[in-house]
């Protein structure tokens, strides 16, 4: 098992906010990434609960650039906090940055890079997100790569 760790930093408050990772992986390469999961860190939504109405921040993996529905087959993991703040009333949900995302079945990609993507709504502040993606490495066959390559896994 093997895991790559990325931060990402809203460029300001509710600004889509992406980051490509380079997975080094070739056609020729004759490899892939097995994807189990992802263990997500998202530091300022305590902030956030205490000044907000209502709030979300989301963070996905894909195989493809900018954001994509849930539905897309682009999507690889698509996490959510949701909450509501202590302006919508006089409490606050209890908002726990901190997730451990594992895929019941692994996602597979022979994909030369990853893009990582944080959005929000109803915040004041930029949120940072600190990811650790774990994967394995798979052998594949010519096929399997170029299988893989069409259907845009």
């Amino acid at each position: 098992m093997s895991y790559i760790k990325k931060s990402l930093a809203q460029t300001g408050a509710n600004a889509t906010t992406e980051l490509a990772i380079p997975t080094l992986l070739t056609v020729d390469g004759k490899a892939g990434w097995s994807i189990l999961g992802m263990d997500i860190y998202v530091s300022g939504l305590g902030a956030a609960v205490n000044a907000v109405a209502d709030g979300q921040c989301l963070i996905e993996l894909n195989t493809e650039a900018t954001p994509q529905s849930y539905d897309d087959p682009d999507n690889i993991i698509f996490h959510q906090f949701q909450f509501s703040g202590i302006t919508a009333s006089t409490t606050a949900l209890q908002v726990f940055g901190g997730e451990q995302v594992r895929l019941i079945l692994p996602r597979l990609t022979v994909q030369p890079t990853l893009y990582l993507n944080i959005s929000s709504s109803g915040l004041l502040t930029a949120v940072t997100a600190n990811i650790q993606i774990v994967y394995e490495i798979v052998k594949l066959s010519d096929i399997e790569v170029m299988r893989l390559m069409q259907g845009g896994a």
